[in-house]
């Protein structure tokens, strides 16, 4: 008997499957949580140059002094500039511009981000951009290849690897001791969420059958809009990058139990030919469904011999195709 068929018989959607789907709904919320976290973390505020020799100099005006200091220090047009006026003995007044290595930045609505830790403004600010930017090359590395890992080795193995890197970056960001330390980081957790992406999703949509894979296949990604609404109430409530960090950290603890919910995808082991594995989870989840099936018919299960397959160039063999493809990669 094929593998969809016998999924009709045990029951497509049933309480083993909702079970199993529940939690991996589960990744796509802490995915949305720690990716668009830097909306926040990465903020950039209000910033000046700090004025030279002025001890705890603040973003706004203290005192008549400070503003007439910062009046005739800071150029109006600029951020990054400081001025110093000069007279001579002659009386012909000089005004030199040059740029500032320090700055003092606004506290009113973040009390501190990677910005102003890092200083990451003026002539630093690529170094923002190329933080944000190595979060989506691990992404793009992840992608790219751990669905061929998933391939080879499993579902699960590539989640349970995948879901301890994730956790491990999102607390160590925490405590990123240095610019360099966290770009390490970022990338690696782009790199293990495309894993976790990539495996929950499979093991999600190829426990259940064939009739409900669309619907849960969609409703799977709803929790990643969940993940974004809580981010924006704790990027509200919470105006310190670090303990925002350790907040998402915290809601992402529990991925690192998921290997003892979530089985292997009996699609995968029946296909690398585990068919002892793929039967026992599959009497586990006739069981937990409440359906009676014999052990005669799951002696019989199996997938397709014949799997299509197409060469990748075949993406663009018309013309709409390859346009499509084209704005598909473009979007992505």
């Amino acid at each position: 008997m094929m593998y969809d068929d016998l999924l009709k018989k045990i029951g497509e959607f049933g309480w083993y499957q909702k079970r199993i789907f529940a939690v991996t709904c589960m990744q796509p919320f802490t995915s949305g949580l720690l990716l668009l976290i830097s909306i926040f973390t990465m903020a950039t505020p209000s910033y000046r140059c700090s004025i030279p020799g002025y001890k705890n100099d603040t973003y706004h005006q203290q005192n008549h002094y400070h503003g007439y200091l910062i009046n005739q220090s800071i150029p109006q047009s600029s951020s990054c500039l400081l001025r110093n006026t000069t007279v001579d003995k002659y009386g012909n007044m000089t005004s030199l511009e040059y740029k500032c290595r320090s700055w003092v930045y606004d506290t009113s609505i973040f009390t501190s981000t990677f910005v102003t830790e890092f200083d990451m403004v003026c002539d630093n600010a690529v170094l923002k951009s190329n933080a944000v930017m190595v979060l989506f090359l691990g992404l793009l590395f992840g992608y790219g290849l751990l669905g061929n890992v998933a391939d080879l080795f499993g579902r699960k193995p590539l989640m349970v690897v995948s879901n301890y890197v994730f956790v491990i970056c999102a607390y160590l960001m925490v405590w990123s001791p240095n610019y360099i330390v966290l770009l390490v980081l970022r990338f690696f957790l782009g790199l293990s969420v495309s894993g976790q992406a990539l495996t929950c999703y499979i093991i999600g949509v190829e426990l259940v059958g064939p009739s409900k894979r669309r619907y849960t296949g969609v409703i799977s990604n709803l929790t990643w809009c969940l993940g974004l609404f809580m981010i924006s109430l704790f990027g509200y409530l919470i105006r310190n990058w670090r303990y925002l960090h350790l907040t998402a950290a915290i809601f992402s603890t529990h991925l690192l139990f998921f290997f003892l919910i979530i089985p292997e995808s009996p699609r995968w082991l029946l296909t690398k030919g585990y068919t002892v594995k793929a039967r026992k989870i599959i009497t586990k989840v006739a069981e937990v469904n409440k359906k009676i099936i014999s052990e005669t018919v799951i002696g019989t299960i199996k997938v397709p011999a014949n799997i299509t397959t197409a060469k990748f160039w075949k993406l663009c063999s018309t013309k709409k195709r390859c346009l499509r493809t084209f704005v598909i990669y473009f979007m992505w």
